[in-house]
């Protein structure tokens, strides 16, 4: 029983859970999984925070996986992870916002030159030019 009650006060116990949950497609649970975790633990923080942008991610709720990987960042701008999901989460969104008439990468790119998209999604090109440049490609 101390043992129940002890490992309910242990981060990994709970990142873990999240992570059953994710694979078992039970995206809320999960979420609430790594929050517990997030409570528990400061110094594991990003990785949490990947994960739980994750789940939101793969339940299809980009809203919220943007929310929580631009926190992420102002709290560790040092995390080029979170940048880097935070780039795929804006791209995932903005393709599901184009039109299904704009099939190709180079009409994509003429959308976006032109400003027929929000300014929020010409981000997604800038943190990827971002990322690229750092990363000395």
């Amino acid at each position: 029983m101390q043992a129940r009650k002890a490992s309910t006060k242990v981060p990994e116990v709970w990142i873990n859970l999240g992570h059953i949950c994710v694979a078992e497609e039970n995206y809320d649970n999960a979420v609430t999984h790594y929050h517990k975790a997030l409570e528990l633990d400061k110094k594991q923080q990003p990785n949490v925070l990947l994960c739980l942008a994750r789940a939101h991610f793969l339940n299809g709720k980009l809203n919220l996986c943007k929310d929580v990987l631009t926190k992420g960042l102002h709290r560790y701008p040092e995390w080029h992870d979170l940048r880097y999901n935070l780039a795929l989460a804006q791209e995932e969104q903005a393709i599901l916002i184009l039109p299904k008439t704009y099939q190709t990468k180079d009409e994509t790119q003429k959308i976006v030159e032109n400003g027929q998209v929000r300014p929020d999604y010409k981000n997604v090109r800038n943190t990827n030019l971002e990322i690229t440049t750092r990363n000395g490609k």
